[in-house]
C-alpha cells in the first residue's frame, strides 16, 4: 500500500481480540481455573448441587454451550449413568 506521496506503507491491523467477556473471563472456558463443586454419593441434595454449579457458571459468564462439558466430570457414576440413559432431546 502506498501513501499520498507514493511511499510504501504497511497496513496496520487491529490485533484479534480473544473471546473474552466484558468482565474479563474467557468465554469459551478453555482456561477455566475455578473450583467446581463435585457431586458426592453420600449427598442427597441434588438440587443444591445443580443450583451451586449454575450460579458459579453464571457469575463467571461461562458460555452456556460449555456447561455440559464441565458438568459431567463432576457427577457421580450413578448420575452419569442416568444421564447416558437420556435422549438428546431430554437433556
Amino acid at each position: 500500500m502506498r501513501d499520498g506521496r507514493g511511499r510504501e506503507c504497511q497496513e496496520w491491523h487491529q490485533p484479534e481480540a480473544p473471546n473474552v467477556h466484558p468482565n474479563g473471563n474467557n468465554v469459551n472456558g478453555s482456561d477455566m481455573n475455578i473450583s467446581l463443586p463435585r457431586m458426592l454419593p453420600s449427598n442427597n441434595d441434588v438440587l443444591t448441587f445443580f443450583n451451586t454449579f449454575e450460579r458459579i457458571f453464571e457469575m463467571r459468564a461461562i458460555d452456556l454451550t460449555l456447561w455440559s462439558r464441565k458438568l459431567v466430570p463432576q457427577l457421580t457414576a450413578k448420575a452419569q449413568k442416568s444421564l447416558r440413559g437420556l435422549s438428546t432431546d431430554e437433556c
